[in-house]
This record gives C-alpha cells, sequence and structure tokens, in this order.
C-alpha cells in the first residue's frame, strides 16, 4: 500500500506539473567541437535547427546531429578523445540548435536577429560600461539594461535586465553578470519561437570571458502574471 501511495503520488505531480515539465525536456546546441560532458546530444538524434528562411521569417528545421568523440586539446592525453564534435548536413548557420520544442504551424517570426551586446567591450575601463540603457524589440516592447551593485562589494556592478512589453515588465533570472569588459554577454535573438504570438529571448548570460552560456526564455510556459519562462540554458567554456 506504501508503494502505491507513493506511486500515485508521483503520477499526480506529474499531472499538475503540465507543461512545464515539457519544457524542462527542451535542449540547446550548436555546431562545433566542445569539452565532451557539455554535450548532451547523442549521434542520430533529431534536433531542430533555427534557420533564416527570409529577413524576418524563420523555420525549424529537422535535422539529424552527427556526434563523434574527438581529441579534446585541453584536457586530452595523448590517444584520448574524451571532447565530442557536433555536426549537421545544413547548407545554411544555424541560429541555435534546440530539442524538445514543437514546430510551430504558422512558422518563426523574428524582431531581432542580430547580437545586440550588454556590456561595450572596453579593456581600458576594468569595470566596463553598459552598451546601452535600453535594446528595443518591437514598437512597445525592449529589454531594459542597469547596473546594480553587488551586495557583497558595492564597487562593482551588475547586469539588472528587465524584459517590458507595453504596460508589463519582469526582470529576467540571467544570474550575476558583471559589468566588465572581460564578459560579453548580449542578446542572441528574439522572436515567435513557440508560435503563441509572443517574443521569446535567446540570450548569452555569460558571466566570466571563458564561458558561454546560452539561455532560452519562452512566453508561452510563463506563469500567471509572468511574461517570459526560463527552460533552457548550456553553458560551454573555452580553454
Amino acid at each position: 500500500m506504501k508503494k502505491l501511495a507513493i506511486g500515485l503520488a508521483l503520477v499526480m505531480l506529474a499531472v499538475n506539473a503540465g507543461f512545464g515539465l515539457a519544457q524542462e525536456g527542451i535542449r540547446l546546441a550548436l555546431p562545433g567541437q566542445w569539452h565532451g560532458d557539455e554535450v548532451a546530444a547523442e549521434d542520430g538524434e533529431s534536433w531542430l535547427a533555427l534557420v533564416e528562411r527570409t529577413p524576418d521569417r524563420y523555420e525549424l528545421r529537422p535535422v539529424t546531429l552527427r556526434v563523434e568523440r574527438v581529441h579534446d586539446p585541453i584536457v586530452d592525453d595523448t590517444g584520448e578523445k574524451t571532447g565530442k564534435r557536433i555536426s549537421l548536413n545544413l547548407d545554411i548557420e544555424p541560429v541555435i540548435l534546440i530539442q524538445g520544442l514543437p514546430i510551430p504551424e504558422q512558422g518563426v517570426s523574428a524582431v531581432q536577429e542580430d547580437f545586440q551586446p550588454f556590456i561595450a567591450f572596453e579593456r581600458d575601463r576594468p569595470h566596463g560600461r553598459l552598451a546601452s540603457e535600453r535594446i528595443p524589440l518591437t514598437e512597445d516592447s525592449w529589454l531594459q539594461l542597469e547596473a546594480v551593485p553587488f551586495p557583497e562589494d558595492e564597487r562593482f556592478s551588475k547586469i539588472k535586465l528587465t524584459y517590458v512589453e507595453g504596460m508589463n515588465k519582469q526582470v529576467l533570472d540571467v544570474g550575476e553578470i558583471p559589468v566588465s569588459a572581460d564578459v560579453q554577454p548580449g542578446l542572441m535573438w528574439a522572436g515567435d519561437l513557440d508560435g503563441d504570438g509572443y517574443t521569446d529571448l535567446l540570450l548569452n548570460t555569460s558571466n566570466h570571458y571563458n564561458v558561454d552560456a546560452i539561455t532560452l526564455f519562452l512566453s508561452g510556459p510563463a506563469e500567471k502574471g509572468r511574461l517570459l519562462k526560463k527552460v533552457a540554458e548550456w553553458r560551454t567554456t573555452g580553454c
């Protein structure tokens, strides 16, 4: 009886979680060579590639990934192959590779296609500065950037990133990104990725010069009173 009760409780938890459980299965990747523990994709898996069709119009194109073991020059000894290389048969560079997201019937529209940095790259200013105070998206939506002090040391600042849509706004969970010339976080792409008619965001929330943290925020699974929900993050490191 105890095992039965536990089983029923787990079933009810899954039912009540609903859409949120599905979103936890979303994964991100890009073609290239990576440290082995950074690649969750398996050879032969089906993923979706976000690619441009025409200006402002994109599509999620089904692709099959090729994942092979390769020598990682950073961590491998001679003869070892712990690294992984992701490749695919595609005639265009994808913005991102996604698994776990349905293809919207109406296609994918973009409102911002070019990388928009959050921090101005100035090595002569050790604490850096914001690249702008606002990144426009649509007529009534934008990303608001503010530099706020670190609680532990007010001599240094971190980024407060707020998504504004009309009269509504939401502070986004991007971790603690220092305002420093040594990091290059920014907006990678914005548009309607999940087909609900509202803007979704693909960000690089890097907080270190040697780290990329590609982060996806979707509007569809957002809780009541919220505009976006963080559904996936893919962190990779360089040398």
